[in-house]
């Protein structure tokens, strides 16, 4: 995630609201991919642009789509569902800061974002919160993605995170895991493409409730020589939608070294036969060991911890490829409705009385 400038010169964050030098209110804008303060910011045509709707409100820090008859940013119309119940409003605002995140990342990749409100094959957001008696299931259905308030509460996500024995649990990655099974759907849309997706992730038509139920019942432990995870053994649309979170966390990561001028030292693992792609991983992973090793001397946990196998990286650069693939694609328009992909996956703590609420 890249940093920005105000007018003045002060540097700006992506979730600023304000310049914290000149005190002005600034907001995101797409098309101009900067923070800009309110009173400067114009459209490409000229016309002012106005802050989304939901910018008061503090759920958002956007300015509202130019040209369109609608008062919302791009990343709040894609909501087809928000629990608005008292108490929500801190875990809906921790939901819209990620969500926010991965758009950026989206269009940054040159992905297309369609609300599913406006194309049969665009992508929504369901944001619910469970409770004991109404349990909400983590998934993706048909370009709708569904997510618990419940992991916007860090305290939650942290019981269900060692609940499951996962090593990593973060908001920004349920964001990213999910959509890269509606991706899935776009990139995937034909028989001569899933076979070979089939020959790098497995086959995607083996049952997918009676395999999620094996891994939960004996999740595997020897993963690391050939998948980022445990849950990507479980299934090859799993495999998929992990090894594509880890790929957007390794773009967006390094987009934010490189913006901080953080770079690693050249390493006897590189050649110039390497694929840039290639070096792109090496320089990742270098960067992950001196971050990791940050962590430990603050007396923290990895923040990375995680290995790219030799098969992992093959997996991660035939999502690169996939994606650069699909990019070019895509520029022509979305099919006109997606491709059935993974059910709504039920995690084991959501099978028994209560859910965590």
């Amino acid at each position: 995630m890249q940093t920005f400038f105000c007018s003045c010169g002060n540097r700006l964050f992506f979730d600023n609201t304000q310049c914290l030098s000149c005190l002005k209110p600034v907001a995101f804008s797409i098309e101009h991919n900067l923070l800009i303060p309110l009173d400067e910011a114009k459209d490409q045509a000229g016309r002012k642009l106005e802050p989304c709707e939901n910018y008061g409100r503090g759920l958002c820090n956007w300015f509202a789509t130019s040209g369109l008859a609608t008062s919302l940013c791009l990343a709040c119309r894609l909501n087809v569902e928000v629990s608005t119940a008292e108490g929500n409003k801190d875990l809906v605002r921790n939901m819209e800061t990620a969500k926010r995140r991965l758009v950026f990342s989206l269009l940054r990749i040159g992905l297309p974002v369609v609300p599913k409100s406006e194309h049969a094959a665009g992508v929504g957001f369901a944001l619910r919160r469970s409770a004991p008696e109404q349990p909400v299931i983590t998934g993706h259905d048909d370009g709708l993605v569904t997510l618990d308030l419940n992991e916007a509460d860090p305290a939650k996500r942290e019981e269900i995170r060692t609940a499951l024995g996962e090593d990593y649990r973060t908001l920004l990655g349920h964001f990213r895991h999910e959509i890269g099974h509606y991706y899935w759907t776009l990139l995937f849309a034909d028989e001569s493409s899933r076979a070979k997706f089939r020959e790098v992730f497995g086959d995607e038509r083996e049952d997918y409730a009676k395999a999620l139920a094996k891994h939960y019942e004996s999740p595997r432990s020897d993963y690391a020589d050939t998948h980022i995870s445990s849950y990507a053994t479980a299934h090859a649309w799993e495999d998929w939608a992990e090894t594509w979170a880890h790929y957007l966390h390794i773009l967006d990561g390094l987009e934010t070294a490189l913006s901080f001028g953080l770079r690693t030292a050249p390493t006897q693992t590189r050649s110039k036969a390497d694929s840039k792609f290639e070096t792109l991983l090496n320089e990742w992973s270098e960067l992950m060991i001196a971050l990791n090793s940050m962590n430990r001397s603050m007396g923290h946990d990895d923040a990375y911890p995680f290995s790219l196998a030799p098969e992992v990286r093959q997996k991660l650069t035939y999502v690169h490829h996939t994606v650069r693939e699909g990019v070019e694609r895509l520029k022509h328009g979305l099919p006109e409705r997606v491709t059935p992909s993974s059910p709504s996956k039920k995690e084991p703590e959501e099978q028994a009385a209560p859910a965590p609420t």
